[in-house]
């Protein structure tokens, strides 16, 4: 498995004085269908809330490659997206969807879960209408299961991050009398793993992006 992002949480350095002066420019760039430039200093998918906020400023940001992070793997198999020539996919999907580059400064309207055929929630899923200088949108996201451990690499001694999604939390065992997690992981991926080379290990729910379309107003 190639190298993974760490799915929960990143921070990126920002001087707040090159924030607060282009705040206000937000909404003319984006009318003009460019990015602001901002830096994104807190990405994070811990939450719908959270992944909702994290994809909007980057977008507002035309950051594509925090939008591709953003994105479920379900997502990126559906429409045939990669890494690769995702940012040149964002530029030719922005070019069809009458408004998309406006997304950035949507506000959320309305909320709620997903319901499938027969009108039930679905577990784990999430949908927001979004409204953005008169267009509207649709994104539905998904709770994923996942772990990832970063382990050293023999020879640059950088760590590198082995993980992968899961469907489910298995051998994941939380005790709140306790007050102990009892986790267990097995994957090829992992022999060789040593006291010496493992670095950390996450493992929970991430919230990614199912569905992103447009709606009438």
């Amino acid at each position: 498995m190639a190298p993974m992002v760490r799915r929960r949480t990143k921070l990126a350095v920002l001087a707040l004085p090159l924030l607060l002066p282009l705040q206000s420019c937000c909404t003319i760039f984006g009318l003009f269908g460019c990015g602001t430039g901002i830096p994104i200093t807190d990405i994070t998918w811990n939450s719908p809330d959270a992944t909702i906020h994290t994809l909007l400023t980057a977008i507002r940001a035309s950051d594509t490659k925090v939008i591709y992070e953003a994105m479920s793997e379900d997502f990126k198999r559906a429409y045939g997206i990669d890494g690769v020539g995702f940012a040149i996919a964002w530029e030719r999907l922005s070019d069809r969807v009458p408004g998309l580059h406006l997304a950035g400064d949507a506000e959320i309207v309305e909320r709620g879960p997903v319901l499938d055929a027969a009108g039930n929630a679905v577990a784990g899923r999430e949908r927001f209408r979004l409204s953005s200088h008169g267009y509207g949108f649709d994104v539905e996201v998904g709770r994923y299961a996942y772990w990832d451990v970063g382990a050293a690499d023999p020879d640059s001694g950088e760590t590198r991050v082995i993980g992968k999604y899961t469907d489910k939390l298995d051998g994941c065992v939380i005790d709140e009398i306790k007050g102990l997690i009892d986790a267990r992981i097995r994957s090829p991926e992992l022999v060789g793993l040593s006291d010496e080379t493992f670095r950390y290990l996450e493992i929970g729910w991430t919230w990614k992006v199912l569905r992103l379309a447009r709606t009438d107003e």
